[in-house]
């Protein structure tokens, strides 16, 4: 995992302020998101509704997207069942057809 990190900070996120983001899901729903098909589908809403909040927050900014890797985490420590996603986010959006980064949050 840490050769993954080093490698998407060394060739893919730009030296630009990023969040990450987990979210876990309570044990009495873990059971219906055992399948990948669910679980992928679960993970495009999440981002779905993400990408939505932020770019909300920058209406100024024409064909504003965002940037996001997620990863999808299966176990805990104890290999024991515990479904949950690590987001990194972009802290802002991007200009549509450029590379120019306006910050949201600060």
């Amino acid at each position: 995992m840490a050769e993954i990190a080093a490698n998407l900070l060394e060739n893919l996120i730009p030296a630009i302020p990023v969040r990450q983001w987990v979210i876990s899901f309570p044990k009495r729903i873990r059971h219906y998101l055992q399948t990948d098909v669910i679980l992928q589908a679960v993970l495009r809403i999440v981002v779905d509704e993400v990408r939505k909040s932020v770019i909300a927050c920058s209406p100024e900014i024409p064909g504003a997207q965002f940037g996001a890797i997620s990863f999808i985490q299966r176990f805990r420590s104890t290999l024991n069942l515990h479904l949950h996603f690590h987001l990194v986010v972009t802290d802002g959006v991007f200009e549509s057809g450029s590379y120019k980064f306006h910050q949201v949050f600060r």
